[in-house]
């Protein structure tokens, strides 16, 4: 192959002025050198410092344990020393019968004299005695191994403090104006009346809460409801489900539409795509992106089959009872949150599971107006915001809570434990700030609607947390309302 050099050297005389530009443009930038470096020096370096110390109280205090636990333990007999102590006392038996066995034999030789003299085998037996007279002691019942000290390791105490040291050391950024972003719930509601469907189901039983009375109703169901089924709550105080597994733990397709008050449940078509772990999102009519005169329900991402994450799509249209396939998500992404924003006329969501099991940590947008997605620029991607079987809501023009939820990397002693940051998706500027708030409780929210001004949120929690007994809403269920700043408070568990 000739090699046509003029054309090669030209190419690099293009790249060389380039890179000039380039470096001139670099050269160029305004950045204020001392304020800048200096406050990210000292701010890693309070990092890297607030580390040692921390590591160095953790590091004293298991020694600390473990020298009381050594101390402690030599005061109770042990399984251990009555063996050692049995095998003492047959060693010098030997010993002497060996002696005696020489004399009898009048092998007994001065050698052997002076190693007997020598040995003070009734020192020995002295000290066996004493020994054997403290074991007798500290054996009687209320002596017995069963005192013995133990180490008590709390687990649940692990994650709290995995936690909890959002509060001891935490990232923030601040506003322009110097102080954090308030947060403020004022989203017209489409839920007019005073239930709200609770897509809790156990034993054929539906669950339902009235705002005003604050009470738990329940209705009993014609059909059960698959497990790990997506939930969806429509106008009316009716509820809409679909996809799950069977008891074979096949991924389904099905969809079903409750009416809460008479707990009949009508059967639906089919999703296109059978999935499991997708998120439901209910685009209401009279809007001119939603040419429904009913509205769509959008179907979003899942698991299909062997834990095969997809990006598949699609919407169903509640007029004329039709599934419409939509453009496809830029990631696969299964229990993500999702929140409907009518101001800024798209879909938003956030975060999921991939089909590695890892969290996925992009968001996208859904422009109902284009029909395409687009992935959304996160400021601020800290540790601990990539969460998946959250929960999303618009609350206003411009902020979406996302809450709830677990990390899948997070595992004590093969549990998974939940997260309990309450995050302020600002729509405008695309950043993510934590709210001074957490939730009172760890949950998996199932539903969330907006009810005058406040947040519902329905789900599940884990089994050991303590909760107040409050109304049954079925086992492992929880209601809890979220307010303004400050104002969060625990309803049923």
């Amino acid at each position: 192959m000739n090699i046509n050099q003029e054309a090669v050297k030209a190419h690099i005389s293009q790249m060389l002025a380039q890179l000039r530009q380039l470096k001139e443009k670099i050269q160029n930038l305004e950045i204020p050198e001392l304020g800048n470096q200096a406050s990210y020096n000292k701010n890693t370096d309070l990092i890297e410092g607030s580390k040692q110390q921390l590591h160095h109280i953790i590091t004293q205090y298991f020694k600390d344990i473990q020298n009381i636990y050594i101390y402690l333990s030599r005061f109770y007999p042990t399984t251990a020393l009555k063996q050692y102590m049995k095998q003492e006392i047959e060693s010098i038996f030997a010993q002497l019968s060996e002696y005696k066995k020489k004399m009898n034999e009048k092998q007994f030789s001065q050698l052997d004299y002076e190693e007997f003299q020598a040995a003070n085998y009734p020192a020995k037996k002295d000290e066996i005695q004493q020994e054997c007279m403290q074991i007798q002691t500290e054996s009687y019942p209320n002596h017995t191994s069963e005192c013995m000290p133990n180490i008590k390791v709390q687990n649940r105490i692990t994650e709290s403090l995995y936690f909890g040291l959002n509060q001891y050391a935490s990232v923030y950024w601040p506003s322009k104006k110097g102080k954090a972003e308030s947060l403020f719930i004022n989203k017209p509601n489409f839920f007019i009346e005073n239930t709200i469907c609770i897509p809790y189901a156990q034993d054929n039983k539906l669950y339902a809460y009235d705002y005003a009375s604050q009470k738990i109703f329940q209705t009993e169901m014609n059909e059960q409801i698959p497990d790990h089924s997506s939930f969806l709550n429509l106008p009316g105080g009716n509820l809409f489900i679909s996809g799950g597994v069977n008891a074979q733990g096949q991924v389904l397709g099905e969809c079903r539409y409750i009416d809460i008050s008479k707990g009949t449940v009508l059967k639906l078509p089919d999703m296109l795509v059978k999935r499991v772990g997708h998120t439901l999102v209910y685009i209401q009519p009279n809007t001119f992106w939603s040419e429904a005169p009913k509205g769509y329900i959008y179907a979003i991402g899942g698991r299909t089959h062997n834990n095969f994450r997809t990006k598949l799509c699609e919407r169903f249209n509640i007029e004329n009872q039709q599934w419409e396939e939509i453009e496809k998500l830029n990631d696969a992404r299964s229990r993500s949150s999702c929140a409907y924003s009518e101001e800024q006329h798209g879909i938003f969501v956030f975060f999921g599971t991939s089909s590695q099991q890892l969290n996925v940590v992009s968001a996208e947008k859904y422009d109902l107006l284009s029909k395409k997605w687009e992935r959304l620029l996160i400021h601020n991607q800290l540790e601990g915001f990539d969460v998946s079987w959250g929960s999303a809501i618009c609350i206003n023009e411009d902020q979406i809570l996302i809450f709830g939820g677990l990390k899948d990397s997070q595992y004590f002693e093969n549990n998974l434990y939940f997260s309990k940051k309450i995050l302020v998706y600002n729509i405008q500027n695309e950043n993510i700030t934590v709210n001074d708030s957490q939730l009172p409780v760890d949950l998996l929210p199932l539903a969330t609607v907006i009810h005058e001004n406040k947040v519902y949120s329905v789900g599940k929690y884990m089994s050991c947390v303590q909760l107040p007994p409050h109304q049954s809403l079925g086992e492992g269920a929880f209601l809890v309302e979220l307010g303004e700043v400050n104002s969060i408070i625990c309803f049923f568990g």
